[in-house]
């Protein structure tokens, strides 16, 4: 309800209508390296981080000692920091999107990674799990303004698909990292998820930092 409510008054309402979409666009963005390299980006890093997210609760519950009560507290809270986060990185993108993206990424991967070191540790365990909300949503908007930037300048006849297939690799992302996890818990344990989430969002973090260097590069 507070976003609608926030959505109706902060949304200025003279914004010009997208283009209609075509299925045919769809050979256009997948056709261009850059833009495979974002959605490949947005999947990557952003389902890292639902290796862990996913299995949260049980996380909080088994290793950290939370009682049920205690973990709908600590969603919430959670929730609150993922809201601060999405909207500071939604400030950072504005400035510089894919340099914001590559040190948001490694924000998160440490996050992840201090959630593995600190499994035990109902303090610092519950912190690193708060960090990881306040990056884990930072991205979105950098990601998502990326992808509509580099669709202007290579696909500007499929800008409207271009956006909506980078929100399809964020559900792709999200589909990919509950299953790595499910995958793990089944075949190692629920203690080796946060480091699998490490590795796929550095993944990330390393593509984009050699696609920042290569860009600085060029000029």
């Amino acid at each position: 309800m507070i976003g609608l409510i926030s959505n109706a008054f902060l949304v200025p309402s003279q914004l010009s209508k997208g283009n209609p979409i075509s299925l045919r666009d769809i050979g256009k963005v997948l056709g261009n390296i850059r833009m495979l390299l974002i959605l490949f980006i947005t999947a990557i890093g952003y389902g890292g981080a639902f290796v862990v997210y996913t299995y949260v609760s049980p996380i909080l519950k088994q290793y950290m000692g939370y009682s049920p009560h205690a973990i709908v507290i600590i969603l919430v809270i959670y929730g609150i920091c993922v809201a601060i986060g999405n909207t500071l990185g939604g400030h950072f993108a504005n400035q510089h999107p894919l340099r914001s993206i590559f040190i948001i990424f490694v924000g998160l991967a440490l996050a992840l990674l201090g959630i593995g070191y600190a499994l035990e540790s109902p303090i610092i365990g519950l912190m690193m799990v708060l960090v990881m909300g306040l990056f884990m949503f930072m991205n979105v908007p950098g990601l998502q303004l990326y992808a509509v930037l580099l669709s202007e300048k290579y696909v500007p006849s499929a800008i409207t698909m271009a956006s909506a297939l980078n929100i399809s690799a964020f559900n792709i992302g999200i589909f990919l990292g509950s299953y790595i996890g499910g995958f793990i818990i089944r075949h190692q344990s629920l203690a080796h998820t946060p480091l699998y989430g490490f590795l796929m969002v550095m993944l990330a973090a390393m593509v984009t930092l050699v696609w920042l260097l290569f860009d600085k590069k060029k000029q």
